[in-house]
């Protein structure tokens, strides 16, 4: 009995690997794909989009807080 119940197990653990790291992202891109072809737009520029608005602080003496600067 107890053999058995390890093959279910076994079987559960690898259809779940090969669902979610396979199957899930496969679908995922051919859906991505087919709405991309239905819109038609033009492609989002991923690096332009990316950039931050960061704006470099000294810090106080204490390494933690940032200098106020006028």
């Amino acid at each position: 009995m107890n053999k058995g119940l390890a093959w279910v197990i076994i079987g559960g653990l690898t259809s779940s690997l090969f669902l979610t790291l396979i199957i899930v992202p496969v679908v995922y891109s051919i859906f991505d794909s087919i709405l991309r072809r239905m819109k038609g737009g033009e492609k989002i520029d991923y690096a332009t989009e990316m950039k931050a608005d960061y704006k470099h602080r000294e810090l106080s003496e204490d390494g933690y807080t940032p200098k106020h600067l006028d």
